[in-house]
């Protein structure tokens, strides 16, 4: 989003980020100074974080009625329980919020958590209905619009993930260390599929092919005891912790597929990174991830199946070592798609788009 930000602040509009959490601040401080944007302001929000809700619960007050009125459009993060606050005071603020809202869904509304189940059944059929458009990421979560709430479908805009090309001009050089190299870079959590990856470790290390994988891990999350604990005790395993951005192309570079056991995801711009260098990708078989994780460009597998997790290794492992030609030639594949699809400026066009036509829209 801060992208999306900032391009829009350097195209002339008037650009407001609000957020709650005090980590953040600094975080995205440093990158809009980077950026060097004028027109893009950062307002901390008032907060409360209740021990059930993931999502800090932002505080009605003045200040905020006072933004979202003077702004032409609000794009609203799908984060419960703040779309239903924000209906709230769309519809029953003493001075009426008349700006359009956009609702951006980055994470999936459609799982089958009893929490989220009982959100949607309950609550989404009324918060749904005050935004003047959707930004969605894939087809998937644009059927379920359609089908679940009944959104009509011109108000439903679908603007895939991008990625900032020159990130990845190194991965142009598609030459690779011979040690055939899986790859984790994501959120060390459960719902990352963190136990999993832990588990085909273990079976890779209790297998003929100990000595001939290793993993790279990086990401930090409440799991990353556990990664160190692994990697201490296996030698071909490399916890990297966190990963700096200007950093990650060369981990992508000297890997050999991408390995994402995740329960749930939308769209995740790790696979997206790791096409545009050339990796395959070993993931679950997720609707979202269908739509990413073409026939040739990678392996979907079972929920929690472990088993099938290490056969999709070996098959990228006997590739990369009984045919490197073929192995170098699906790389090439591969990355150049990703480059042609994802390039991150045409999803900044669209995305501009998408603003001026909801504008016109009731």
């Amino acid at each position: 989003m801060l992208n999306i930000a900032s391009y829009l602040a350097r195209q002339g509009h008037e650009v407001t980020i609000l957020y709650s959490l005090a980590p953040f601040h600094q975080i995205v401080n440093n990158i809009v100074k980077d950026l060097d944007v004028q027109r893009l302001t950062l307002i901390r929000m008032p907060y409360i974080k209740v021990p059930t809700i993931e999502t800090p619960l932002v505080l009605i007050n003045n200040e905020l009625s006072r933004i979202l009125n003077s702004s032409d459009i609000v794009y609203v993060h799908f984060a419960p329980p703040n779309d239903i606050i924000l209906a709230l005071m769309k519809q029953f603020s003493f001075r009426k919020i008349r700006s359009h809202f956009i609702l951006g869904i980055h994470q999936d509304p459609f799982v089958s958590k009893l929490k989220m189940r009982l959100y949607r059944r309950l609550v989404m059929p009324i918060s749904i209905r005050i935004f003047s458009c959707y930004h969605v990421l894939n087809t998937y979560t644009l059927n379920k619009l359609v089908n679940n709430f009944r959104i009509s479908r011109n108000k439903i805009f679908l603007i895939p993930n991008g990625v900032k090309i020159e990130r990845f001009e190194s991965c142009s050089d598609i030459r690779k260390p011979d040690m055939f190299t899986v790859l984790y870079v994501g959120k060390l959590c459960i719902e990352k599929g963190v136990p999993i990856l832990l588990n085909i470790v273990k079976e890779i290390n209790r297998s003929e092919l100990r000595d001939r994988i290793r993993f790279f891990i990086a990401g930090q999350g409440p799991l990353a005891p556990l990664v160190r604990k692994i990697s201490s005790k296996y030698n071909n395993v490399v916890y990297l912790g966190y990963v700096e951005p200007s950093q990650i192309a060369s981990i992508y570079k000297n890997s050999h597929v991408l390995l994402l056991p995740s329960l749930s995801e939308m769209m995740p711009l790790t696979i997206i990174e790791a096409q545009y260098c050339g990796l395959p990708v070993v993931t679950t078989d997720l609707p979202t991830l269908r739509e990413i994780v073409k026939l040739g460009h990678g392996i979907i597998v079972q929920k929690y199946n472990v088993n099938s997790f290490i056969q999709a290794i070996r098959f990228y492992f006997n590739l990369w070592y009984n045919d490197r030609e073929g192995y170098i030639e699906m790389m090439e594949s591969i990355r150049s798609e990703a480059i042609q699809k994802y390039d991150i400026r045409r999803m900044l066009r669209m995305f501009e788009k998408m603003l001026i036509k909801c504008l016109d829209i009731d």
